[in-house]
């Protein structure tokens, strides 16, 4: 039921941007992965609070994903308490947020994440996660333990505003050593400039093998139609 309700929040949030990108690209194909914008958005909400953890979850449908209560992301319990007691208003029930509720969300995408990574005999599929934040900002440990735990993500501290070229190749190099350099330099010279501070990665990576392969004797390229204007060169097996 864990993985269920996680993968029903993921839909949910699939078929919203769905939507959303066809209307805004009304004459273009539309090619996205869910399940990495859910997952690396999870990592941030991991350490939001607030108006911020309430709209990620909201548009994610974490909500949905973490049980029948509202879930809350990780606070320290004694801001509920002091509150009361400046409010001092009897009308206000401030409730604290339940460790358990909280982790459930992160537990079903740690559950999940393990099966997706797990190597099978003709295919190979994973899906990593890495965060990396300038000198400036500063990870706190229940935040950087919790990554750990849940996404086996251990938050990179990179010179965004001194070294932007080498932090931009760092990551570049991160994400072509997990795709077996099948991603080159994603990002581009002038992608970040020394004003950035934080950059969320996912890494989503396939290999299979078919079950019925072409012969390479039988097989030559051939151009396939796109559209009137636009066409490409694909295998085609002449036998």
């Amino acid at each position: 039921m864990a993985m269920e309700a996680l993968t029903a929040a993921n839909t949910s949030f699939a078929v919203d941007f769905f939507k959303h990108l066809c209307k805004a690209q009304t004459d273009t194909n539309v090619l996205f992965s869910p399940w990495s914008i859910s997952s690396v958005m999870a990592t941030l909400y991991l350490g939001a609070k607030g108006h911020t953890a309430q709209e990620i979850a909201k548009v994610f449908h974490f909500n949905k994903a973490g049980g029948t209560e509202t879930v809350y992301p990780l606070r320290h319990p004694r801001v509920y308490s002091k509150m009361e007691e400046l409010l001092k208003n009897p009308c206000i029930s401030l409730t604290k947020p339940s460790p358990e509720i909280h982790s459930n969300i992160h537990s079903r995408f740690q559950a999940l994440n393990q099966e997706i990574n797990k190597p099978t005999k003709n295919a190979l599929l994973s899906s990593v996660n890495q965060l990396y934040g300038d000198k400036s900002v500063s990870f706190q440990r229940d935040f950087s333990e919790s990554m750990k735990k849940y996404y086996k993500v251990e938050p990179q501290t990179v010179n965004f505003q001194e070294t932007t070229d080498n932090a931009r190749k760092e990551i570049n190099a991160w994400i072509e050593q997990q795709t077996a350099g099948k991603i080159l330099n994603l990002l581009n010279e002038g992608s970040i400039n020394p004003l950035t501070r934080l950059i969320l990665v996912n890494v989503l990576y396939f290999k299979g093998n078919w079950l019925n392969t072409f012969k390479k004797e039988d097989t030559i390229e051939q151009p396939f139609r796109l559209n009137k204007v636009n066409r490409y060169l694909i295998l085609y097996e002449t036998k």
